[in-house]
């Protein structure tokens, strides 16, 4: 019932507001494919971040940082999220990943680790969980490869521009980095969610892993 009272305020919104905005485009698609036409002008105001919160690393900074924390020669990801139902999914595929992988180190952070703590899981996933924005740094600096099978969800992921700012080479599904403007094979590389353990399997043999990071 709330969640049909929900749809019945942003109908009346959408066909009554002079204005309208989202941060995608396949935002403002997915509301006139529920509402139906709109007299609003609508406009596409994208998600930004502040990158200066974000320290960019480089590859030498990380290899010293994967050696403090006793991660240094192995293959390091990393996926991060709310416990938001898309970012769940997400996650477990990353567990589902780990069992396949066991060479390879899947660091978890976010509350997401809080609603998958009970899912059956290999040694090799370490779930890090709610971090303050210096652990998250640390975190994001020390890792080979950032991860984002996401398959659904609206807006655009805020986690994706983090990556970037970190200078992180991010492994993505296309849905996954909607909204924001990178190319594939340059700023990120595009995987369908069947072949994500396939291309960390690239990389954990240091194929061209460089390549992907912005």
């Amino acid at each position: 019932k709330l969640l049909e009272s929900i749809g019945g305020v942003e109908d009346y919104c959408w066909k009554k507001a002079k204005i309208v905005f989202a941060c995608t485009n396949q935002d403002l698609i997915s509301l006139k494919g529920l509402y139906g036409e709109t007299a609003a002008h609508y406009f596409v105001v994208p998600n930004g971040t502040q990158v200066n919160d974000v320290p960019y690393v480089d590859w030498v900074e990380r290899d010293r940082r994967k050696n403090v924390l006793d991660l240094g020669g192995q293959l390091v990801t990393i996926f991060m999220g709310s416990w938001h139902g898309p970012n769940i999914d997400a996650a477990k595929r990353v567990i589902h990943m780990a069992k396949l992988l066991p060479e390879v180190t899947f660091i978890i952070i976010g509350s997401v680790c809080d609603a998958i703590s009970s899912e059956p899981m290999t040694k090799n996933v370490k779930l890090m969980g709610v971090v303050n924005d210096v652990e998250k740094s640390v975190l994001l600096g020390a890792v080979d490869v950032a991860l984002n099978p996401m398959e659904t969800g609206s807006g655009s992921n805020l986690k994706v521009l983090d990556y970037f700012a970190a200078g992180t080479p991010l492994i993505s599904t296309e849905f996954g980095v909607r909204g924001i403007d990178v190319i594939d094979s340059i700023q990120y590389k595009k995987v369908s969610i069947d072949k994500f353990t396939d291309s960390i399997k690239l990389l954990e043999s240091g194929y061209e892993l460089e390549r992907f990071a912005i």
